[in-house]
C-alpha cells in the first residue's frame, strides 16, 4: 500500500510538471498591459515562441505550476484581474513541458513573484483508464488545440489535437460542465493524442455542418469521458497547494 501510494505521489508530481532545481529560462520576453482585444488564449507554437495574450498573474501561475485556480491561495486581487500580453521565445525544439516551467523564473524575475507550497488533503476528480482501456488517436503533426464543436440535436462537443493526459485533465476543470474539482491524471498514458467526445449541452440547442459526430454519446461529461476509454472518480487526496508570499503589480522592464 505504501509503495502504491508513494508511486501516486511520482506520478502526481510528474503530472503537474513541477520545475527541477533550476527551470530553463526564455531567451527573451516581452511583457506589456493588455488592451483586452485578444482572448486569453495560451498557444505554445512552433519554433519555441510562446504567445499569451490578455492573461492574469493568476493564470500565468496556474499554466507554469500546473495548478488549478483553487490550488492558489494569497496574494492581493489584482492578479486575478489585471490583464497582460506576453510573448517569449525559447530555443526552437524546446519541449512544451519545458516551455511551461520557463514561465516560472519569468514571474520570478519580472513580477518578484515569491511562492511556497503546503500539502492540503482535498476533494479531487482522478482521470484514470475505463475497463476496456484507452480509445485514442496517436497524435499528427501539428499544434496543440482544442475547440468546441456543435453537432446538433442538443450536443456540444470537445474535439482536441495534440494533447497529453496530463494538459486533458488539468483543463477539464476549465471547461468542462459538472466538473467543479482539480483533476488529476492517473491514468499513466504517455504521449500526445488527437480526440474528441460529446455530452448532452445544458441548454439550447445549435449545430456546426461539418462536425463529427461519435454515435452513442453520452448524457454528462462523466458519461462522455468514456466514449475514449477513460473515467473520472471522485477521491480525496493530498494536492500541494501554492501560497503567495508576494507579487508586484508592475512588472519590471523588457
Amino acid at each position: 500500500m505504501i509503495r502504491a501510494l508513494g508511486m501516486a505521489a511520482i506520478l502526481l508530481r510528474v503530472a503537474f510538471g513541477q520545475a527541477p532545481a533550476k527551470a530553463p529560462e526564455f531567451e527573451v520576453a516581452d511583457i506589456k498591459l493588455s488592451d483586452g482585444t485578444r482572448d486569453a488564449k495560451v498557444q505554445f507554437l512552433p519554433g519555441g515562441r510562446v504567445d499569451l495574450p490578455n492573461v492574469t498573474v493568476k493564470s500565468l501561475i496556474m499554466v507554469s505550476y500546473g495548478v488549478q485556480e483553487n490550488m492558489i491561495t494569497g496574494g492581493p486581487k489584482w492578479i486575478d484581474s489585471d490583464h497582460f500580453d506576453i510573448v517569449a521565445k525559447a530555443p526552437p525544439d524546446t519541449p512544451r513541458n519545458a516551455l511551461r516551467l520557463m514561465l516560472q523564473p519569468l514571474l520570478a524575475e519580472r513580477f518578484k513573484l515569491a511562492i511556497h507550497r503546503e500539502d492540503k488533503p482535498m476533494p479531487v476528480y482522478v482521470l484514470v483508464v475505463a475497463k476496456g482501456g484507452p480509445k485514442l488517436q496517436k497524435a499528427t503533426s501539428g499544434p496543440q488545440q482544442c475547440r468546441w464543436n456543435n453537432p446538433g440535436s442538443g450536443m456540444i462537443q470537445r474535439e482536441c489535437h495534440n494533447m497529453t493526459m496530463a494538459e486533458l485533465a488539468l483543463s477539464m476543470p476549465g471547461w468542462a460542465h459538472g466538473v467543479d474539482l482539480p483533476v488529476i491524471d492517473l491514468t499513466g498514458i504517455e504521449g500526445a493524442y488527437d480526440f474528441q467526445f460529446e455530452w448532452s449541452m445544458p441548454s439550447g440547442d445549435a449545430s456546426k455542418a461539418g462536425a463529427p459526430v461519435i454515435a452513442d454519446p453520452g448524457g454528462s461529461i462523466f458519461d462522455a469521458i468514456g466514449q475514449i476509454g477513460l473515467k473520472l472518480e471522485q477521491r480525496k487526496h493530498p494536492m500541494s497547494v501554492i501560497v503567495i508570499d508576494h507579487v508586484e503589480r508592475v512588472p519590471t522592464v523588457n
